[in-house]
């Protein structure tokens, strides 16, 4: 065997033993991860660097999602990608998209195609296989993108959607929490329902329901296996599968009840598969939980079981995929970190970041979303624009 295959060979044990390891100079068949970047013009994948992108693999900003218009929000999971107009209308595209009747369609998902059967939307969320609007009405509207694709809008239940309405909704692997709203101008407690009893907060009700926090909240998001809400007493409250620490109580186990892992004011919440960040508007970003590929965002190695400060961030919106984090500034820039194997960070690399980096996308930007290894961004024009992995068609082309 020659001397390089054998430094190969050493390099990649090391690596898979120590995720600290680094070989200086990440030049053509190196051993690279997130603290052993590739050369400039480099791609990091599987583990090595190369000198073409990988199929697939989109690593920076590309030309702007086609036919959409107006776009004010936006919400991705896995290999898809949905978006809301000022309208109220939305559209999906990616692995699989509904037609109008409710059913899915495989395989024609690269443009965005309208969701039909909906009333206007005010609000979008996505996560474990599923996609989710709250219309004007308060009404709760869900339906799948999972493979195999169900036929018809995914059932919700008549306590999912109360009398006086919901406000806001977030979804996991197994379960979806909605907001609810006790009036026009008041949102209320939070309602958890779904088979994964850890993510519930709470033990059911005769109807099913489970309601976490005795308090109201205004801020709602959820992991796959983990929710956070903020509430109204100012305190930040997190539940569910902890197995990495992403729920902040400082051991890895499932917390069954909420837990406060901060007593910090938080504006915004983000939560990936294992990782969970809470930002305040105009001020600092703070993140826990595993920290493969660097996506906790502080430059360390191993994961962080309570939150703690990334850079030097002023945030105005925040999102994360499954294994990175992206912010909007208020300087009107975005950075992100963490995976970036599929471009996901859109700094024109494949190179995981422990810190953030700046993406390459230039203009004023409005809203992000983050998928499994995507990142779609809105600009105030209403503009969409997506990189990353676009195996499915989730950067919509």
């Amino acid at each position: 065997m020659s001397a390089r295959r054998l430094l190969l060979l050493a390099g990649l044990l090391a690596s898979a033993c120590d995720p600290g390891w680094r070989r200086v100079g990440g030049d053509e068949g190196a051993v690279c991860n997130v603290f052993s970047p590739c050369l400039e013009g480099l791609y990091c994948h599987q583990g090595l660097c190369q000198d073409e992108v990988p199929p697939n693999v989109h690593p920076g900003p590309t030309v702007k999602v086609p036919d959409l218009a107006g776009v004010e929000a936006l919400a991705a999971d896995g290999d898809f990608t949905c978006a809301l107009t000022r309208d109220g209308d939305v559209y999906c595209w990616g692995s699989h998209v509904p037609d109008g009747e409710g059913r899915v369609v495989v395989g024609e998902g690269r443009r965005p195609r309208k969701v039909e059967g909906l009333e206007p939307a005010v609000a979008l969320a996505a996560g474990g296989g599923e996609a989710c609007a709250v219309t004007a009405s308060g009404t709760l509207r869900c339906w799948p993108v999972r493979d195999p694709p169900e036929e018809h809008w995914i059932p919700v239940q008549p306590h999912e959607a109360p009398e006086a309405g919901v406000a806001h909704v977030a979804t996991g692997r197994a379960h979806r929490c909605v907001l609810v709203k006790e009036s026009p101008d008041r949102n209320g407690r939070v309602a958890c329902f779904g088979f994964n009893d850890a993510a519930l907060g709470a033990p059911r009700d005769a109807q099913g329901r489970a309601f976490p926090l005795a308090a109201r909240a205004t801020l709602l998001a959820s992991g796959p296996g983990h929710t956070c809400a903020y509430s109204t007493e100012r305190l930040l409250y997190c539940w569910g599968d902890n197995s990495y620490g992403q729920v902040g109580s400082g051991a890895a186990v499932v917390n069954l009840a909420p837990t406060v892992p901060a007593t910090f004011r938080a504006d915004l919440l983000a939560l990936g598969a294992y990782h969970t960040c809470a930002a305040v508007r105009d001020g600092g970003v703070w993140c826990w939980g595993g920290n493969s590929e660097g996506v906790v965002g502080d430059g360390s190695q191993y994961g962080q079981r309570f939150p703690s400060p990334v850079g030097d961030l002023c945030a105005r919106a925040m999102a994360a995929g499954a294994g990175h984090t992206c912010v909007l500034s208020c300087d009107g820039t975005m950075s992100c970190w963490g995976s970036n194997a599929y471009g996901q960070l859109g700094d024109g690399s494949t190179n995981a970041r422990a810190t953030p980096v700046r993406s390459r996308f230039t203009g004023a930007l409005r809203c992000v979303a983050a998928g499994a290894r995507h990142t779609c961004v809105c600009t105030e024009l209403g503009e969409v624009f997506c990189w990353g992995d676009n195996a499915a068609g989730q950067l919509g082309f």
